[in-house]
């Protein structure tokens, strides 16, 4: 196209008129039917010409230009005018009002195209001027503010600026910081030449660096110049060949660096300090870029994470996170902040291995305050990780026993009245009601199993009454297996292998048996198609500082029982809470969740600890470990129970629980006993102050308004002779701490058997 052309006029037949003779010419034309559009129009795409008429409704031509001059943007568009009007005062307005030409209508067709050929290629000569004007405007400023700016810089630089003559080694030009650095004034510096200010080159080697900077236009060296006060100062000169007028001159930028010198031996001394540091520290330390990129890695870093340190500069650092965005989060936060302290977080080997690290980051920033480098130094937390948690579970595992303790003493009280009545109906019955003696005796088999799981959440708790005996490890685990294949079933393979070495430790034979069994059955569990089941025993030694990782009270000698099944395995989420009582994996009814706790709590009263090696699909080790003693088991001969028997005597039961109460009532009486019953201690201290003939307190221990501890105080400050029996619900260690136990008072665990309080009663009796 040619150009673009707006022809405005409010005749169709004009209009299209003049469309076809341009639009045939090669123009590209718009059209316009009065002056709004015109003006829309040319603001909107400015076109190169605007052929306008002047008789058009709402607002003339003249009108019409004189808006378009008015107007910065639409200024320069050249206007011709179209019109019928041949007064010579309407050309003379249509020029006053901007246009630069007027055709009078009729118009012939070549009339039109000359003229607007004339004006288009008017208008491109107008647009080239004023552009040449321009740039030669903008060339002359250019080169005015190159000339003040190489002014400025060289009076004003920072460095000294000294222009030589190559023959002479005389001073052409100097800025001003030349000749105040050194001291001397100019009319001394004019006076001078080189070889009277440079320190330590001799001419020949001054010579050599001129010949030098003639022939290769320019050259970099140190030296070291003299200043007026005889002062020697360390200089970086930048020279460069100048010709001027035809005459080779030298321009010599002398930068003073004999602080950096100094600052340079100091960082060297630094590093050396530095790098001693980096690599000696205990911690690992990890160098990137402000984008994390690699930089530097100390040889704990190298020892932390297992790679060198080449593939460590070629590591992608997301790999170092068990979680990429841990690491993407901390350095957001110090770019933000300058530093990102005291991160606990997951971190993995070169092998995947998963370690805990406490990470402390922060950023060094050069003398503009730009961010050079992230330092991130990281201590390795695994071992203290699992210490951690491993309180933690203790912690919660005590809480847990706590609760246990307290529930089991209102289960014994209960099962104390439900066994005892059961037991006195079943000797009631008459021989030949079989249904009834059956319904007793199956109420008491239900009462048994309720006192077992009592048992069991005691022995969860560590705090049921054991009997530690010396034990020898391998016999007990040689009569345990017997019962271990008869439970397990033939599709089973069981195996057995024994310490070289005699080990004995002091433990409740009973309870060990009973943690045996029930892993034992928990592993059966795990093989429903069987598989293989093996335990074997032998001596380990435990370092000083490291029977904490294995959850024990102290270093030495122990004896480790290992129970391992080739069955499913334990996956991670059930591993931390294996021990919890009431946790199973299995289907309902085919557990109570109580067997891993109990044996737990069984070997941590033992002073022992027990843990779990598993993984899903690949079976699963229990290692329990018992502190070794050195003595031998000793043979003692059973003990033989006394004969049953009643008596005479009277009796104060003291018993806050009133079916208990009852039932110790109705039992001491058959048995031939005057029989008293107080529900609390200052009710049985009225009835000891009444009845002279009391023989025997048979009292619970934790009562309301007076427990049995101040019961017993006070009734031995009046009567210091007699016999005095404990009962109580609650777990062995409880009672212990309230000072009853070990101070030789009797007592009696509930639930109890009927003939077991008879007996105990007849036995305190008949002690002298």
């Amino acid at each position: 196209m040619k150009g673009n052309i707006l022809v405005v006029d409010d005749n169709p037949d004009n209009l299209s008129a003049l469309e076809q003779i341009l639009t045939a010419d090669g123009y590209k034309v718009r059209t316009a039917t009065n002056g709004e559009i015109a003006l829309k129009a040319a603001g909107a795409r400015q076109p190169d010409l605007i052929l306008l008429d002047i008789i058009m409704p709402g607002m003339d031509g003249f009108e019409v230009c004189r808006r378009l001059k008015g107007n910065p943007s639409t200024a320069g568009i050249p206007v011709l005018f179209i019109s019928a009007l041949s007064e010579t005062g309407d050309k003379l307005m249509a020029f006053e009002s901007g246009g630069v030409d007027y055709v009078m209508k009729p118009f012939a067709e070549q009339e039109v195209l000359a003229r607007v050929r004339i004006h288009l290629g008017l208008a491109a000569m107008r647009r080239e001027l004023l552009r040449a004007n321009q740039e030669l405007n903008r060339e002359i400023k250019a080169r005015k503010a190159a000339e003040e700016k190489y002014r400025i810089i060289f009076d004003q630089c920072a460095e000294s600026i000294m222009i030589i003559d190559p023959e002479s080694m005389g001073f052409v030009d100097f800025n001003t910081i030349a000749h105040s650095r050194l001291g001397y004034s100019r009319d001394e510096f004019v006076a001078m030449t080189l070889f009277n200010i440079i320190e330590g080159l001799l001419a020949e080697e001054m010579a050599r660096h001129i010949g030098k900077i003639l022939e290769m236009g320019y050259e970099t060296f140190e030296g070291r110049d003299r200043t007026k006060s005889g002062e020697i100062r360390d200089v970086l000169v930048s020279a460069r060949k100048l010709v001027l007028g035809g005459r080779p001159l030298v321009r010599c930028l002398a930068t003073d660096i004999t602080e950096r010198k100094r600052m340079e031996n100091a960082l060297r001394d630094s590093e050396k300090k530095y790098r001693m540091l980096f690599e000696e520290s205990k911690d690992a330390i990890l160098v990137s870029d402000a984008a994390g990129v690699p930089l530097d890695i100390n040889q704990a870093g190298v020892d932390l994470f297992c790679y060198t340190k080449e593939e460590y500069l070629a590591l992608d650092p997301g790999k170092l996170y068990c979680h990429p965005e841990d690491g993407e989060r901390i350095r957001q936060k110090l770019l933000s902040c300058g530093y990102a302290d005291d991160y606990e977080l997951a971190m993995k080997k070169k092998d995947g291995e998963k370690i805990f690290v406490h990470l402390s980051t922060s950023v060094l920033k050069d003398g503009e305050g730009n961010i050079s480098a992230c330092l991130r130094i990281a201590r390795d937390m695994t071992g203290h990780k699992k210490l951690e948690e491993q309180l933690l579970q203790a912690q919660k595992m005590e809480s847990i026993g706590l609760l246990a303790g307290g529930v089991a003493h209102d289960f014994n009280n209960i099962l104390t009245a439900i066994s005892g009545y059961g037991q006195i109906l079943r000797e009631n019955i008459a021989s030949d009601d079989g249904l009834l003696r059956e319904s007793v005796t199956q109420v008491l088999k239900a009462s048994e199993r309720a006192a077992e799981l009592t048992r069991g959440l005691l022995a969860f708790s560590r705090k049921q009454m054991s009997n530690p005996q010396p034990v020898h490890i391998d016999p007990l685990v040689f009569n345990t297996g017997k019962l271990i294949q008869r439970m397990i079933g033939e599709d089973i393979e069981f195996c057995t292998a024994f310490s070289d070495k005699k080990l004995f430790v002091m433990a409740d034979a009973g309870q060990i048996e009973q943690v045996l069994m029930n892993l034992a059955a928990n592993a059966r569990d795990a093989m429903p198609r069987g598989g293989r089941l093996s335990i074997s025993t032998k001596q380990v030694m435990i370092k000083e500082e490291s029977e904490a990782l294995y959850g024990l009270s102290a270093p030495g000698k122990y004896a480790l029982i290992s129970v391992s099944d080739s069955g499913a395995g334990i996956d991670k989420m059930s591993m931390g809470r294996l021990f919890e009582p009431f946790y199973t994996t299995k289907e309902v009814g085919k557990g109570t969740g109580l067997g891993l706790s109990i044996a737990y709590g069984i070997i941590k009263q033992h002073n022992g600890a027990i843990m779990v090696c598993s993984d899903a699909g690949l079976g699963t080790t229990f290692n329990i470990y018992l502190p070794l003693i050195d003595r031998c088991v000793a043979d003692e001969a059973s003990e033989k129970l006394p004969a049953i028997a009643g008596g005479t005597e009277t009796i104060l039961v003291v018993e806050d629980e009133i079916l208990v109460g009852e039932y110790l009532k109705r039992l001491l009486k058959n048995a031939g006993y005057r029989v008293m019953v107080a529900v609390d201690g200052e009710e049985a201290m009225t009835m000891f102050e009444e009845h002279d003939d009391i023989s025997l307190v048979l009292s619970d221990v934790v009562m309301p308004k007076k427990n049995g501890v101040e019961l017993l105080m006070e009734i031995k400050q009046r009567k210091p002779g007699i016999k005095v029996i404990f009962i109580s619900g609650y777990s062995a260690d409880f009672i212990q701490k309230m000072g009853i136990i070990g101070d030789g008072v009797d007592y009696i665990v509930k639930p109890f058997e009927k003939n077991q309080i008879l007996m105990k009663i007849r036995e305190v009796l008949n002690y002298k």
